[in-house]
């Protein structure tokens, strides 16, 4: 009985880091919205709740090294928007990848600071190429 009441928090905390990453991503919607990329959008949903529980104190993500608590903030700040960046992302892919799930990690951490730049320059690539957005 001592056993299961030692493990009943790390079960808890897990089921609780799950919901809260599956609440966050809006994952049953983005699956229903884009069926046929919902095996991809499934693992990376795991790939983020495996990375949030890591007991680590650090992760390497490309050549740095990142603290843990920084990397679970970052992950825990993706919503829907960040997962379709993402997508669109390996999509776009032009490059030959040697370990697909450490590129998507680093991909996913870097997802909350490089989304906004991204709008910025196809608002600026709109401008640009002639189109006029509607300034309110």
């Amino acid at each position: 009985n001592k056993e299961k009441q030692k493990t009943d928090p790390i079960l808890s905390e897990g089921e609780s880091v799950r919901t809260k990453v599956r609440d966050n991503i809006e994952l049953d919607l983005l699956c229903h919205n884009q069926p046929e990329s919902a095996p991809v959008m499934q693992e990376i949903y795991e790939l983020v709740v495996e990375t949030i529980q890591l007991r680590s104190p650090v992760l390497r993500l490309g050549n740095n090294l990142f603290p843990m608590a920084l990397v679970r903030e970052r992950l825990l700040q993706l919503t829907s928007e960040h997962i379709r960046f993402v997508l669109d992302g390996l999509r776009n892919l032009r490059t030959d990848v040697k370990n697909l799930k450490k590129y998507l990690l680093t991909m996913l951490f870097n997802a909350p600071v490089t989304l906004n730049g991204r709008t910025m320059l196809d608002v600026r690539k709109s401008v640009n190429s002639g189109f006029r957005p509607m300034l309110a």
